[in-house]
Formats: C-alpha cells, sequence, structure tokens
C-alpha cells in the first residue's frame, strides 16, 4: 500500500482497488493521526499530507531495506519524497547515477552529500547541466585530478573559478589554464597563486599573463636612435634629413614642456609632488596624457586647440590606449611608422611617457610633503594672488558634517604669515604649467586639502548635465553616500564649504605614495591585477560597482583610482564631480561614457570592441559566500530614505539614483552578476 500510494498521480489508483472513497478509507486506517487533522480536502490531500508527515518518513526510513521502495520512491512526483528516497538504506550506487539525472537539481545536489559517491559519480555529476552541481561536484572529497582535468573544458565562470581554488590544482594544470583564451583573466590570476614562488612555471605564468594584457616589452633605446627615427619619420613627410633633425632641435624644448614654458630645471622630488597633485585632480586626457601633445606635435598643431570630447571619445573606441586615440585625433593613420614616430617623440620630448622616459622614485623617499619645500613653476607654486580663493574672507560649512573641514580650511585659508601672505600652507595649483582656475592646496596641522570650486567642465558622459548641481555639491556628496553604505574607507573624505558664499569641496589629500591606477598598471600590471582581485574576493569591487552605478557615476577610469606603493597596496576611488547622473545615464551605450576600469581590467583584448555577452563573460564574478554577503549589504545597508534625505542636504536631484537603485534589487539572479549585466548590457 505504501508503495503504491506514491503512483496515485500516473492513474494508478485503480492498481489498488476501489473508489477513491474506498481507498481514502484505507489510508486513514493505516495512517489513522490524519483523521484528526481538518480541512482535508480529498484524496489527493490526503496523501500529499501522509508523505510530508514526520510519522511517514519515520516509518519508510525503518522499513526493510531493499530495492523496491528506492526504485518507487525516485520516481515519484514529489520532489520531498525523492529526496526521502536517498536516505533509504536500500541506495545503491546504481541509484545515484539515476538521481543525477532528476530535473530538480536539488536532488542532483543531494546525491553528492551521500556516503555511497565515489569517482565516478563525481565524473557524471562534472557533465551535469546546472553549474551548481558541477561546483558541488568540484567541492567534493574524492574530487581528484582527473575531475579536475575534467572540469577544465568546463565554459562557465563560477566552475572555472571554483578549478582555479582547488587545492589540488596541479602546475601543469594551472599553464592549461592559463593557456585557454575562453578563461576570464581574474581566474587565471587566482589559479597562478597556486604556483610556488621559486617555481620556475611561475614566471611562466607571468609572461603569458603579461602577454595576455598586452603589456609593452620595453626595449632600450638611446635619445639619438630615437632622433634618428623622428628624423626618418620627417623624411617621409617631404623634408630633408637636415631640416628634419633642425625641426626637432629647435621644437624639442616646446616639445618637452608641453608648449608653454620656458626650459628649466626640475627635481625629482618636484615631478614626484607634481604629477601626485595632478593624479588627484582627476583626469583630463588632453593634459594627462602626454601622447596627445606629442602626437599635436607630429601633426603640427596645438593641442591646446584639440576637442576634449573627441578625445574622450576616442579613447572609449581605443579602450584607454592613449597612443592610438592622439593618432587618430590629430588626423594621424595607425601605422607602424607613425606608431614609431610617436613612441620617439615621447621618449625625447620628456612628457614622462613613452620606454625612454626617465621613472619618477617613490615621492616619501625625498620629499616629507608637499609643502616642505617651494615647487617649481609647473607645479605648486606661489604666484599673484590671481586665485578667487586666495582671496577669501570667509570659510563656512555647508552642512553640519563640515564644520571640522571647514575650521580646518578656515585656519590653513585665511591664517597669514608675517609679510601679510599665506604663507607654505596655500598653495594655488598649476596643472602641466596652466593654472587651474581656482583651485588650491591648503595645510592645516600636517592635513592637507584639495579645494575644488567645482568651475571646470563636466565630464560629456550622458545624463551628467541633467541634474543642476555644482561639481563641488556632488564631490562632497559622494562621499558622504559612500559612508553611509559603508564604503568610507575607499574614497578621501570631501566635505562641502561655502567660502564667501561660493560652494567648494574640500577633499582630503592622500598620502604622497598615491598614484593614479593608470600610471601604476603601466609600471607593475600585475601587481596591480593582484591588488584588484584582492578587493574582489572581498567582495568590495562589487560594491563600487553599485555605487557608481546607482550614483550616476561614468567617469570610473583608471585616472580616477589612485592606488600606494605598500606591500599591501590600497586603492581609493576619486574625481566625482560627474556624478549623480540623470534619467540619461546609459554607460554601456554611451561612448562619453567609462565602464569601471576595476571590472573591464580583466579583458586581456580590447574590451570596448567586445559584444556584451564577451564582455560579461569577462567581467569579475564573487565566490559564493562574499555573493550572499553582498546580497545582504544591498538589500539591508542602501536605505533610500536615507539617499534621499542627503540629496536635500546637498542640493542634488538624486531620485534617478532612487529609481536604479530600485531596478537592481528587482532584477533576479545573483546579485553580481546584476551589477554586470546592468554595466554592459544597459537597463540602469
Amino acid at each position: 500500500m505504501r508503495i503504491l500510494l506514491h503512483s496515485y498521480l500516473d492513474d494508478s489508483v485503480q492498481d489498488l482497488g476501489g473508489t477513491p472513497a474506498e481507498l481514502e478509507q484505507q489510508l486513514l486506517q493505516l495512517f489513522p493521526w490524519e483523521a484528526e487533522r481538518p480541512g482535508l480536502g480529498g484524496l489527493g490531500d490526503l496523501i500529499e499530507s501522509i508523505c510530508s508527515s514526520q510519522h511517514y518518513h519515520i516509518d519508510i526510513i525503518n522499513a526493510e531495506a531493499n530495492p523496491g521502495p528506492v526504485d518507487k520512491l525516485l520516481q515519484h512526483p514529489l520532489r520531498g519524497e525523492r529526496l526521502l528516497a536517498l536516505k533509504l538504506p536500500g541506495v545503491t550506487v546504481e541509484h545515484l547515477h539515476e538521481a543525477l539525472n532528476d530535473s530538480d537539481h536539488g536532488v542532483a545536489e543531494a546525491v553528492l552529500q551521500h556516503e555511497l559517491v565515489n569517482g565516478e559519480v563525481l565524473h557524471q555529476a562534472l557533465a551535469h547541466p546546472r553549474q551548481e552541481v558541477r561546483i558541488l561536484a568540484l567541492r567534493h572529497p574524492l574530487c581528484d585530478s582527473t575531475h579536475l582535468e575534467q572540469a577544465l573544458q568546463d565554459l562557465d565562470l563560477p566552475v572555472l573559478e571554483a578549478v582555479a581554488n582547488h587545492p589540488l590544482l596541479d602546475p601543469e594544470q594551472v599553464l592549461k589554464l592559463l593557456r585557454t583564451p575562453a578563461v576570464p583573466l581574474h581566474v587565471k590570476v587566482v589559479a597562478m597563486q597556486k604556483l610556488a614562488a621559486g617555481d620556475p612555471r611561475r614566471l611562466q605564468a607571468q609572461e603569458m599573463l603579461e602577454a595576455e594584457m598586452q603589456a609593452p616589452t620595453v626595449t632600450a633605446k638611446s635619445e639619438s636612435d630615437y632622433g634618428q627615427e623622428l628624423g626618418q619619420w620627417f623624411r617621409g613627410l617631404g623634408k630633408n634629413e637636415g631640416d628634419a633633425h633642425a625641426e626637432h632641435l629647435n621644437d624639442r624644448d616646446r616639445l618637452r614642456h608641453g608648449f608653454a614654458q620656458e626650459p628649466r630645471e626640475q627635481s625629482r622630488g618636484d615631478d614626484a609632488g607634481n604629477s601626485y597633485v595632478e593624479d588627484m585632480c582627476g583626469y583630463n586626457p588632453l593634459r594627462d596624457e602626454p601622447a596627445f601633445a606629442a602626437a599635436a606635435f607630429l601633426a603640427g598643431a596645438d593641442v591646446a586647440d584639440a576637442d576634449a570630447a573627441k578625445a574622450r571619445s576616442l579613447l572609449w573606441e581605443e579602450d584607454g590606449d592613449a597612443e592610438a586615440a592622439a593618432l587618430l585625433l590629430f588626423g594621424l593613420e595607425r601605422t607602424p611608422e607613425n606608431e614609431a614616430a610617436l613612441a620617439a617623440a615621447l621618449a625625447v620630448g620628456g612628457f614622462g611617457a613613452g620606454p625612454a622616459a626617465s621613472a619618477a622614485g617613490d615621492p616619501t623617499t625625498e620629499a616629507e610633503g608637499i609643502f616642505r619645500e617651494p615647487l617649481h613653476n609647473d607645479g605648486l607654486h606661489k604666484s599673484e594672488p590671481s586665485h578667487d580663493l586666495l582671496e577669501a574672507k570667509s570659510v563656512e560649512p555647508a552642512t553640519a558634517d563640515g564644520k571640522d573641514t571647514a575650521a580646518a580650511v578656515r585656519r590653513g585659508l585665511l591664517g597669514t604669515d608675517l609679510l601679510g601672505g599665506h604663507g607654505d600652507a596655500v598653495k594655488p595649483i598649476a596643472l602641466k604649467g596652466k593654472h587651474s582656475r581656482g583651485t588650491v592646496l591648503v595645510e592645516d596641522d600636517g592635513k592637507s586639502y584639495l579645494l575644488k570650486p567645482g568651475s571646470g567642465p563636466m565630464a560629456p558622459t550622458a545624463g551628467a548635465k541633467q541634474v543642476a548641481a555644482s561639481q563641488s555639491a556632488r564631490e562632497a556628496l559622494f562621499w558622504h553616500v559612500a559612508r553611509a553604505w559603508g564604503l568610507q574607507d575607499d574614497i578621501p573624505r570631501a566635505d562641502l564649504l561655502l567660502i564667501d558664499g561660493r560652494e567648494v569641496a574640500a577633499i582630503a589629500m592622500l598620502p604622497l605614495s598615491y598614484r593614479n591606477l593608470e600610471r601604476r598598471w603601466r609600471e607593475n600590471p600585475m601587481a596591480t591585477l593582484w591588488t584588484l582581485d584582492r578587493y574582489r574576493r572581498q567582495g568590495i569591487l562589487h560594491r563600487w560597482a553599485i555605487l557608481d552605478g546607482v550614483l550616476g557615476n561614468a567617469d570610473r577610469h583608471g585616472q580616477n583610482m589612485m592606488m600606494d606603493n605598500e606591500s599591501i597596496p590600497k586603492v581609493y576611488l576619486i574625481d566625482h564631480g560627474s556624478a549623480f547622473a540623470g534619467p540619461a545615464f546609459d554607460p554601456a551605450h554611451d561612448r562619453l561614457s567609462f565602464i569601471p576600469f576595476y571590472l573591464r581590467c580583466w579583458v586581456g583584448k580590447t574590451f570596448n570592441r567586445l559584444p556584451p555577452e564577451l564582455k560579461l563573460r569577462y567581467l569579475p564574478r564573487l565566490p559564493e559566500a562574499e555573493e550572499a554577503d553582498l546580497r545582504a549589504w544591498l538589500e539591508q545597508r542602501l536605505h533610500v530614505d536615507e539617499l534621499r534625505q542627503l540629496g536635500l542636504d546637498y542640493g542634488v536631484d538624486v531620485e534617478a539614483c532612487v529609481e536604479r537603485l530600485a531596478r537592481l534589487r528587482s532584477l533576479g539572479g545573483p546579485v553580481d552578476l546584476r551589477i554586470n549585466r546592468l554595466w554592459v548590457e544597459g537597463g540602469w
């Protein structure tokens, strides 16, 4: 009777004899406790109640061991009964193989918890259509090298991550994984950690990864070698070698100093301090990428006349390749000859880029602080009091949270030296030899603040101009939202001040050891990748992706992230004056927007030229436990009322942000996959 009742949905009631009413009475005699349950809805309801009762389960489990009940229960339409079958004493390995084919992946997962699981069962599980089952197979204690070899053929990212993290992954399998083009870069980085420091295969693996990242191979050349290359390039334009060489020599100082400066000497500490402040001020490709000035020189143009929006669009098309974008901006084709000429111009021009450029040392070894010694013309220097902030009369906090910062800036900005000036506590900023109007640095009691009035051009990303708010207010609001969401330690503090009634963002300066991530990447791509992978494994990268996405910031390229040079590097996010975009925010399709560098840097090939499905495949994913933490953070830490109140405090309309947060929460699936999809497929 017990065995046959499990077939009631297969029209087998007749096999029991009698009518449904008679069968119901027989079942109540076998299971009398069911008669006490009110509200029975007929035979089907009675059978489901019996099958789910504790009495029935105990009775079945204590039944005599024989294959009959297992075979029947594995065919039962109720999932709970099929799971129960796997607990019976009569289960065999053949039953496990059969249960792995169950349409419910929960039953297949239960198979892998059975004590009879062997290597053949694991091989079958590794071919299961559900990735959850394949991952459980890889986590089984009996999983060995042969199973890892099978799993190396898998194409699902979470499965490959499980392989890369497996303790039995041997060095040859690591190299095989690294050679597989379909394996995302961040998975390869994880696998590479399995190679011991002294293993020669580790060096081989590093070379493979650097080649995939298209890290440049630097060939040492002298300045005269590059000069000869330039001469050859000029001859190709129809000029004789003598004229070309003379023109090169005459223009070299102009090239070296960005066409605007007289030749001058500069100390290593100077260069370090200037680069640091330029990094903290945010990214301007025509100013910060030396390739644009060098390409302008080759084209006989002035970089100051170039179209900044077009430069940004070309950087998007070339996926951050400044040299390629610079050539195209000034009408130079991307031929080997033009690329070699650009490299030569960068080398002899001394822009701080290119193979022959001298590397600046660690600034902390020679400069105790950017205020300790006066800097020269192109850095932070005293000048005529033409900057508005140098003439300030009052400094007040725009919100209560900014009162301490306002007091510090007030002491530094309004205090005077014995000669009636500001002393070394205040420095106006000149970037690449040109003043950044109104932007100054203030020091007070060992702390430094960058004061940004927010008067510069806003990033031309979609939706940025839909919200009527100053860059200064956006800059400060971004940090205060990050603090509310528990991410305040990943962004330099920013407060909104009223200096003579004008909104100014006061941003805490980072230590001098920090450089933007683009510079770090060029210096050591592997070290940068290791650092970002640490943040990925902690779930922080995807918190950043939610912060940037919800708050409408499409300007998170490598120049707007800072990293130090410690043994365990720390990364900061900077420059948020174009955040809080309106409803038009669409980084997946806007050619002036950037998908965050920390998401796309894992792609060894040109990211922006890939179709969305391949972009999605290569974006980093989270381990299961961290995804659960991310989900809890999204649902429990991000409060809409708090976001709206902060928007009111800083005078920024955040309704588009609220809508983006709601859309993110409404989507199904793992949170890390949701956020990846929104960035590369759209739908914000």
